[in-house]
């Protein structure tokens, strides 16, 4: 996308601001709405609703309306020596003046398909009064941050959170304020993220060997290149304990048998984190390894967009727990914080006719996964014939995985069960 000498030193600057160390392997991008996602030019008086769709972003308009204010567009009344000409974005016709109040004419909002960690755009207040606002929101629609100009200073606005989904901007209030050069960034600009949770190169009860083979499908005609990192169980990650990088070709399949051990030379339990730079399908097998033959489970790869978030819970059913260890089932269940910062985690056990057996709290550090063994045993050592477990975090911006684990005791066979997402 085409951006003229302005822009570009406008960018360095925000990009200074945009990209901070916790966002460091994220892209940004500038949007002065001169140009369009593929270097088009944008014509005053376009609709600008869908004109970013290619980076998954589009605009519309909320609040209140006055006139003929009510879509989001380029307008070519631009102040003199703010932002970078031709266009400003407003929500008047290109035959009225650009600055907006969202008492008056409503607000301007912008709704990404992926998650941003700051946004900012430069403000014109129209006159020593005016002043403009942005507001961040998650994806549930929670406020975020809230950023007010100064009365009267042309400067830029700026909000961060981990997992902003869309902002919301205006003049604050009854003020009235012209805006320009929207500036974004964050990881879902970059690679998409694939997490397989119960990855495994370990002995195991009663004579277990687990394995983990892992499969990576390019269905594009184009090369696809990821990042495979591991995330050791049990411990914060920060930074992977290591990471390794493949190219996989156009319309192909590449399996990492015992991926762990041949790969990385790891020994324990992981969760494995694919970076794709592409469109790519990650699945995985965990199997008992025995004389006898392989016992394996399917492990299918998700995204953040299948993650559990705050407002939802995870709920796991179909689970047993026998009350001897060499008879019947046990269940282990996993959580996986796929976020670098530190969040709390709530479980609740229960029969299947619903009655609770009890609830705890746990507190994942960054990109740490934990796995509760035999957990029913927490509560009873009774038999429990049949179980379900459910899941929640309130903590803000949260994003966490969870799976149950029913193992047979006698053969060590094992079936995999991610949480249903409500």
């Amino acid at each position: 996308m085409r951006i003229s000498r302005i822009q570009l030193a406008l960018f360095i600057i925000l990009t200074s601001v945009l990209l901070t160390p916790s966002t460091i392997h994220a892209q940004a991008f500038l949007l002065g709405f001169d140009w369009d996602a593929s270097g088009n030019t944008v014509p005053t008086g376009a609709m600008l609703s869908s004109t970013y769709s290619a980076l998954g972003l589009k605009f519309s308009h909320t609040g209140p309306t006055v006139g003929s204010c009510t879509k989001v567009r380029a307008s070519d009344f631009l102040p003199f020596g703010f932002g970078s000409p031709p266009n400003a974005i407003t929500l008047c016709p290109s035959s009225t003046w650009s600055d907006i109040s969202e008492n008056v004419h409503g607000l301007i909002r912008m709704v990404s398909n992926s998650p941003l960690s700051s946004v900012c755009i430069g403000v014109k207040p129209n006159g020593s009064a005016g002043a403009g606002v942005m507001r961040a929101y998650d994806g549930g629609g929670t406020l975020i941050e809230e950023a007010t100009s100064n009365p009267g200073v042309t400067e830029t606005l700026c909000t961060s959170g981990r997992r902003i989904r869309s902002v919301e901007f205006s003049g604050h209030g009854n003020k009235y304020a012209v805006f320009d050069n929207l500036g974004i960034a964050g990881p879902g600009l970059g690679p998409t993220y694939h997490f397989v949770p119960g990855a495994a190169n370990i002995p195991g009860e009663n004579d277990a060997s687990w394995k983990t083979d892992l499969e990576v499908h390019n269905p594009s005609n184009f090369d696809v290149e990821i990042t495979i990192a591991v995330l050791p169980r049990h411990q914060a990650n920060p930074t992977p304990w290591a990471e390794r990088t493949f190219t996989i070709p156009a319309n192909s399949s590449r399996r990492f048998e015992n991926v762990l051990a041949t790969t990385f030379r790891f020994t324990g339990a992981a969760t494995l984190r694919v970076a794709a730079l592409g469109t790519v399908n990650v699945t995985a097998r965990t199997y008992n390894h025995t004389p006898e033959g392989r016992y394996g489970q399917f492990i299918p790869g998700k995204t953040i967009a299948e993650a559990i978030s705050p407002g939802r819970q995870g709920r796991m059913i179909q689970l047993s727990q026998s009350d001897t260890n060499d008879t019947g089932q046990r269940t282990n269940i996993g959580l996986v914080n796929a976020e670098n910062f530190s969040i709390k985690v709530w479980m609740a056990l229960y029969d299947g006719e619903g009655n609770l057996f009890g609830e705890f709290s746990t507190h994942l550090k960054s990109l740490m996964s934990v796995q509760y063994d035999k957990v029913f045993r927490i509560y009873t050592s009774n038999e429990v014939e049949d179980g379900y477990a459910i899941v929640w975090s309130n903590t803000p911006e949260a994003v966490f995985f969870a799976f149950a684990t029913p193992v047979d005791n006698p053969s060590g066979d094992g079936f995999y069960f991610p949480a249903i997402v409500e």
